[in-house]
């Protein structure tokens, strides 16, 4: 949130790649989803919507997702 604490109306494309780890900072892998993210938004793609299934029909505790986009001082 700015600092004049209203909410940015800015959209900003980011990109949610699959993660192979949770604690390094640029450890994504395959990229599965891009969007425009603002105060709302969302991402679907066909790759997505594998790789989530895939994780959970594998039951695997480890499918991490990283989120990135870049940044606005719009307000």
């Amino acid at each position: 949130m700015p600092a004049n604490g209203c909410p940015s109306r800015a959209r900003i494309n980011s990109n949610l790649n699959q993660a192979s780890s949770p604690l390094g900072y640029n450890a994504t892998g395959p990229l599965p989803a891009t969007g425009s993210i603002g105060d709302t938004g969302s991402m679907q793609s066909d790759a997505l919507t594998g790789y989530i299934s895939g994780r959970v029909t594998a039951k695997d505790p480890n499918g991490w997702l990283s989120l990135s986009g870049g940044k606005t001082n719009d307000a």
